[in-house]
């Protein structure tokens, strides 16, 4: 449906189509999932096996019969029927995927198999079929068709195929039975006229099918490297109503201009804390689309970069109410579906619950499970929801009510010191540069590697090295990485012996107290000091007579000339997460590189290998963190709290894992 679509309206918003919608689930692949997870990399391939295996057989008995795919949500699919009989077409392609999933849908996991069940919603109509989106194109589905085939899937039981009123008025009355609620069972498969699907004149470009997939998935699977794999991610569900009413009252055009805005409002949030846009899928009144962070690619911060962009959303002024659950736990992920339909899939409880959570949630909400805040760096206002309990659960689920951003806390929390193991040369260099700053040589030292590298570690050892000098600690945020001037608030904040929280009064006074008495000469360029410590004073006719072209280089200038009495304070200065740098910092870290050969400063920063941060051109010294070797791996992993409580086997391969990262 959709490769005719971009032949026939490739730039249209909407296409508004008749005919037959069928919306199949799955059940039992979460519990196949958790069995096959014990089994590693063995067990991801096996389900992957099993999912290829399921939906080809699956799709075989639809495409037979005249219907394509137009969604797959993890272990659902929405099938499209159009053309002559596309209702009884529809109604035999339900009645024979139930049949094949009763060969197919027995798999052997463990000591014991796992059976697939289906519910099946069928239901014919008007269907508007939304292509909108800026990054990408998304395929949404909309209107009163899409609300009543939701409904009869959600009415059906494992094992049913329920059927709306306008399905069963289109077939034989000996195919329809009982009424559960407003649909009617399908209790026989209707005989149709074989179909012979009409072949495409002209294909659409690769580049216009390309531009419907999302940009972090594109990749993956065009590329056909997504190998299967249980990890662990956060994954929220966003849905948005009102959907209905807005088509009845605008119509169908003004309506895709409105969700032409969603998506590219969701897209924005997403490119912007790198989370992935994962998917769509029907919903009642509306639509869903899902996110991820942690797979398909691990960035760092997941969980606080996905909050951030959630509360981007729903803080945005879009045109339809929309409500978000986001959930963190292992996963099974991996490129799946037969040779001519592959998609990305990200299955399991963890996606189950979000979805969950989200429908607890009410309009311009965000609602997040105990484990997303837990591993989120940043901070949010919250409150605790429920506990409510929800379908799949045995026990009440705990919520929490996501606002704002505040300011992370710092992460440094006691925790268990390892040793340090692998990284004597990486030390050696780094005591070197504290005994120059001891006498009067200092300089700037990235540390760059992954997450799990061993940065901070390295910056314990240093401070023990630099025992007696003064210390000063500042992190850079997701959340402030556009921030002017945000990690270095902290650093002035902490030389003029003032806390973070403390009233921006307080502040001013020290500030000005301390270039009053020491350097009066800069009270004419207070204000622009004030702007680095984030206090607010009166402007001076010197600043006021600045061209605005000359103003950030006077900063810097006067900043530099105000830290002149510290440079000779013997000083460490810890920067950790330099890659999530504001620009305006950046340069100024730049001009202080410039101050340290002649100081008694140590700065080091810490950093993932990302373009941003200072200038390459700053003089400063980067050491690279790379794996460490499989013995002192192995060496580590044996020294961790945990070593006692893990078989051998495991230990060893948990090395050779690391080894090979």
């Amino acid at each position: 449906m959709l490769l005719g679509r971009l032949v026939r309206l490739a730039d249209d918003l909407v296409e508004t189509l008749d005919g037959t919608m069928v919306f199949a689930d799955v059940s039992g692949f979460t519990r196949l999932s958790e069995r096959l997870a014990r089994k590693g990399k063995e067990g991801a391939e096996h389900l992957v096996d099993a999912i290829n295996a399921c939906f080809s057989a699956l799709l075989f008995d639809a495409y037979d019969r005249g219907g394509s795919l137009l969604k797959f949500g993890g272990d659902a699919m929405l099938l499209w029927f159009a053309g002559d009989e596309h209702a009884a077409r529809a109604c035999a392609s339900a009645s024979a995927m139930r049949r094949t999933l009763r060969d197919v849908g027995r798999i052997r996991a463990g000591a014991s198999d796992v059976v697939l069940r289906m519910s099946v919603g069928v239901h014919s109509g008007s269907y508007a079929m939304f292509l909108v989106g800026g990054s990408h194109r998304e395929l949404l589905i909309g209107g009163d068709g899409t609300t009543t085939v939701a409904e009869m899937e959600s009415l059906a039981s494992a094992g049913q195929i329920l059927v709306s009123p306008q399905v069963a008025a289109l077939l034989p009355a000996s195919c329809v039975g009982a009424g559960v609620e407003s649909g009617r069972l399908l209790v026989r498969s209707p005989v149709h006229a074989e179909w012979t699907a009409p072949e495409l004149s002209v294909a659409p470009p690769d580049e216009a099918i390309a531009a419907c997939l999302p940009e972090i998935v594109r990749p993956h699977l065009l590329g056909g490297h997504a190998v299967p794999e249980h990890r662990t991610a956060s994954v929220a569900f966003l849905q948005f109503t009102g959907l209905d009413r807005l088509m009845a009252d605008s119509g169908a055009e003004a309506t895709a201009r409105r969700l032409d805005e969603v998506v590219r409002q969701v897209q924005d949030a997403c490119e912007r804390y790198e989370v992935c846009f994962l998917d769509s899928d029907i919903a009642g009144d509306g639509a869903k689309i899902r996110l991820s962070a942690g797979a398909p690619r691990v960035v760092g911060d997941d969980e606080e970069r996905m909050l951030l962009a959630l509360r981007q959303i729903v803080e945005a002024d879009l045109p339809l109410p929309v409500k978000v659950g986001v959930n963190r736990g292992p996963v099974f992920t991996g490129e799946v579906g037969p040779g001519y339909r592959r998609w990305y899939a990200v299955m399991g409880d963890t996606v189950n619950l979000a979805a969950r959570v989200m429908g607890k949630a009410p309009a311009g909400h965000v609602y997040a499970t105990r484990d997303v805040l837990r591993h989120a760096r940043g901070r949010f206002r919250e409150s605790e929801v429920g506990p409510f309990t929800v379908k799949g659960k045995a026990r009440p689920v705990h919520a929490w009510d996501v606002g704002p951003p505040t300011r992370s806390a710092a992460d440094h929390a006691a925790r268990p010191e390892l040793p340090l193991v692998g990284r004597r040369r990486e030390l050696d260099q780094l005591g070197s540069a504290v005994a120059g700053a001891r006498r009067g040589a200092g300089s700037m030292i990235e540390l760059v590697g992954e997450t799990g590298s061993g940065k901070s570690r390295l910056l314990t050892e240093v401070r023990k090295l630099g025992d007696g000098m003064t210390v000063l600690r500042s992190t850079c945020e997701v959340v402030t990485r556009e921030t002017p001037y945000f990690p270095w608030r902290e650093l002035l904040r902490q030389l003029l012996g003032a806390g973070w929280d403390d009233p921006e009064q307080h502040v001013r006074e020290r500030l000005e107290d301390e270039i009053r008495a020491g350097q009066p000469d800069l009270m004419p360029w207070l204000p622009l000091i004030a702007i680095v410590v984030d206090v607010e004073v009166p402007s001076t006719v010197e600043v006021d007579q600045l061209a605005a072209e000359a103003r950030a280089g006077k900063l810097r200038e006067v900043v530099l000339r105000f830290l002149g009495r510290a440079l000779v304070v013997p000083t460490i200065v810890e920067l950790e997460h330099a890659h999530l740098m504001d620009a305006a910092s950046a340069a100024l870290f730049d001009a202080l590189a410039g101050e340290l050969e002649s100081s008694s400063w140590l700065v080091l920063m810490t950093r993932q290998h990302a373009p941003d941060g200072p200038s390459p051109d700053a003089p400063r010294v980067r050491i690279e963190l790379g794996a460490l070797s499989h013995e002192d791996a192995l060496a580590l992993a044996h020294a961790t709290p945990e070593a006692a409580q893990v078989p051998p086997h495991e230990l060893e391969e948990a090395g050779a894992t690391a080894w090979l990262k």
